[in-house]
């Protein structure tokens, strides 16, 4: 049985396992499944020839009719469509039993039943990876038939990549709405009016496993569009989710997609261990590369490279380790008389070309009030937002475009939800009587023309030493892009140690500097543990030496020196304000005659202080003394009041340091517990489900009183 074989009649060869196996006592026919036999035949590089649904769509291949064998990379957008009862196999009038898997065939009449082989499928809406940028699709193209995919002009993918406008996103969805002949609900797709594919993807059996945003390859069988003409409201009278005429997949076996392997097929053959044994050099190249968009700073360049290596790698409670957001500050805002491109423009071009998915998000008062940034459900219907985005995605916010005006509830809570997912990776999910917190794994750059709007650990003003915004992005050749795209996912994804004797020296850093008078704090301690990793990783290092460390540490005091110039320049220009005024002043007051002086009002301090001389010499003598000796107890207090605060703050971090030590090295035994907990809780069949699994009487309430939706333990 070859991979063609399988490609061209899934179902018959469905049907010959379900034979096979259940006549040869393998499996039972009320508890079959195909997937372990699909997962051989697909093993290895197998499983890429089985045709990917968004690479026939971008080159304008017909759809596949009905029964194919077929690949859809997706993200999960809802998960709370229900489940489906069906009979999973019958025997028919001649005494053959059939097996019903993976398609929508009913028994007909005269067909023998039986009550035990009743089954449940479960729906899922599933949308095309948002924000995946156009360099993935391409080279998935060339990498299976040698073509290369259409060229686009830089300002149409800057136009896919942005989130724009109700108004516009309406525009492009009525333009595109013939583009291909796939049925899809703008609503549900955190880019609304964007062209993408989306299915009712239909699990068999009961699957705990798959959550909201995961990215997940499915391979199944192509079915028929759902019916049109379905009911607007539910039983009890409220509307529910419309999904006429959207594609059915039934999925057989799937792969959730994580980690440097999710883009193995896009990155090609050239995806090896090499590429990080030269990690220097690229590293230098790429920080040069970037350069050129900001002017040719390489200061900024290279801490714009250390976030995109970045990403959260444990979590303990609310702690949130590797998360980082960087506010690019004095970026060159753009001339819209001109027409040219900006500096936001060119560095948001310049990382679609290096990372897989990267969504920019203009931050306008218009925006912000008539969009959804968290998802919200409708009664059974889950909307997206626009942070409904897949894990490791690269998210620019651009405040370039913000100015004044008034920001309503909405585009508060919009701003919230923000903040929300770049302090703590956890993103709002409204329901009409309850709310839930999605993790999340957005890696967040804000960039502004001056202070930022959202608060961000890092800020790292632009200083250009170049005139001008370039006009398009620097030539770079195929080869050489390529092995940048493999050493930034290689190097994001290295193993980090921190070696005994390292963690010995961070500390004794911190109690040098802390006894020299410096003012950092636990901050800036988990700031420079974070900056100190990336660093290593971007010199392609799993450990971490006493050099990266004093390089992490250096690069940081050179940003912070950056932010005290401009704060000083900031304090000269008032002060130069103020010394104007008061030139001005000085002259207005010349030319007042001396009787307007002599009419001066004193004020009622001044009257108070001329009584001073009615108390008589040797009391106000005393008081003074008495007073200078109240004051120096007072400053002698408050000096060991200092001292005893620096020795507990520098306790406190003595006892922070080695506990965020050992929580990166306890993060592969907390996954590993997570896991077995996992395969111990069994998968609980209801009774009577509804669209969101609430229990039914008679089955145990969930804690707190709370109805938790599938996909959102």
């Amino acid at each position: 049985m070859n991979v063609e074989e399988v490609i061209e009649e899934p179902l018959r060869i469905v049907q010959n396992v379900f034979a096979r196996d259940v006549a040869s006592g393998a499996q039972d026919k009320a508890q079959f499944s195909a997937t372990p036999a699909f997962d051989e035949i697909l093993a290895g590089d197998a499983w890429y020839k089985v045709p990917l649904l968004s690479d026939l769509a971008s080159q304008g291949v017909q759809t596949p009719k009905a029964g194919s064998l077929v690949r859809f990379r997706c993200m999960v957008q809802d998960t709370g469509l229900g489940q489906e009862y069906f009979v999973s196999a019958f025997q028919e009038r001649d005494g053959a039993w059939k097996c019903t898997h993976y398609s929508d065939e009913v028994p007909s009449e005269g067909d023998h039943l039986e009550a035990e082989l009743l089954d449940e499928k479960q729906w899922l809406y599933c949308v095309s990876v948002p924000g995946e940028t156009d360099w993935v699709q391409q080279t998935r193209c060339s990498s299976v038939d040698g073509r290369h995919g259409n060229e686009d002009t830089l300002s149409d993918m800057l136009s896919r990549l942005t989130v724009e406008s109700n108004d516009v996103q309406e525009n492009k969805s009525a333009n595109s709405e013939d583009s291909h002949d796939w049925t899809t609900i703008p609503s549900k797709f955190p880019l609304p009016g964007r062209r993408h594919l989306a299915a009712v993807v239909k699990i068999y059996g009961r699957e705990d496993n798959i959550k909201v945003t995961d990215m997940i390859e499915f391979v199944g069988i192509l079915g028929k569009d759902m019916p049109s003409g379905g009911p607007a409201e539910d039983e009890f009278g409220a509307p529910s989710v419309k999904l006429d005429g959207v594609r059915v997949l039934h999925a057989i076996t799937w792969r959730k997609l994580s980690g440097s392997a999710a883009y193995r097929e896009s990155l090609g053959a050239a995806n090896d261990a090499t590429v990080l044994q030269r990690a220097p050099s690229i590293r230098a190249q790429i920080i040069h590369y970037i350069a050129q968009v900001l002017g040719g700073d390489e200061l900024a360049a290279e801490w714009v490279l250390l976030h995109m290596l970045s990403r959260v790698h444990t979590r303990r409670g609310s702690l949130v380790l590797g998360n980082f957001a960087l506010g690019l500050t004095n970026v060159v805002p753009s001339n819209s008389s001109s027409g040219g491109l900006s500096m936001t423009d060119l560095l948001t071009a310049l990382l679609s070309t290096l990372l897989p998915t990267i969504l920019r998000l203009p931050l306008t008062i218009e925006q912000l009030n008539n969009s959804h940034y968290f998802p919200r459900s409708e009664y059974d219907n889950l909307l997206s937002g626009h942070l409904q985005l897949t894990s490791n995605t690269y998210l620019l916010v651009d405040e370039t475009r913000l100015q004044e005006g008034n920001l309503q509830e909405q585009g508060l809570k919009n701003i919230q939800a923000l903040q929300g997912v770049m302090n703590g990776q956890s993103l709002h999910y409204a329901f009409p009587y309850s709310s839930f917190e999605i993790q999340t794994d957005l890696e967040t750059l804000v960039v502004s023309t001056g202070k930022p709007l959202l608060q961000t650990p890092a800020i790292i003003p632009v200083i250009p030493i170049k005139d001008g915004v370039p006009t398009s992005l620097p030539a770079i050749d195929d080869q050489t892009l390529n092995e940048w795209r493999i050493y930034l996912q290689q190097a994001r994804w290295i193993d980090h140690d921190i070696p005994s004797d390292i963690s010995s020296y961070i500390q004794e850093q911190y109690v040098k500097e802390r006894k020299q008078g410096s003012k950092i704090g636990q901050e800036d301690l988990m700031l420079h543990m974070t900056l100190a990793r990336l660093v290593a990783q971007s010199f392609g290092q799993s450990e971490l030496n006493v050099e990266l460390w004093d390089y992490a540490v250096s690069i940081d005091e050179k940003r912070c020196a950056r932010l005290e110039t401009e704060d000083d320049l900031e304090e000269v220009s008032l002060d130069h304000v103020e010394e104007e005024e008061e030139v001005l002043s000085d002259s207005d007051y010349s030319d007042y005659s001396d009787s307007e002086d002599d009419h001066v009002e004193e004020s009622l301090l001044d009257r108070v202080y001329a009584l001073r001389d009615m108390i008589p010499l040797e009391q106000r003598t005393a008081f003074a003394n008495a007073s200078s000796t109240a004051f120096s107890y007072g400053r002698t207090g408050v000096q060991w009041l200092g001292k005893g605060a620096w020795v507990v703050t520098t306790s406190m971090l003595l006892l922070v340091l080695p506990l965020a030590l050992e929580i990166e090295k306890e993060a592969a035994l907390v996954q590993y517990e997570k896991e077995a907990m996992q395969q111990q809780q069994g998968a609980q069949q209801m009774l009577t489900p509804n669209i969101y699994g609430q229990p039914q009487p008679g089955q145990p309430q969930p804690q707190g009183g709370k109805v938790v939706p599938p996909g959102f333990q």
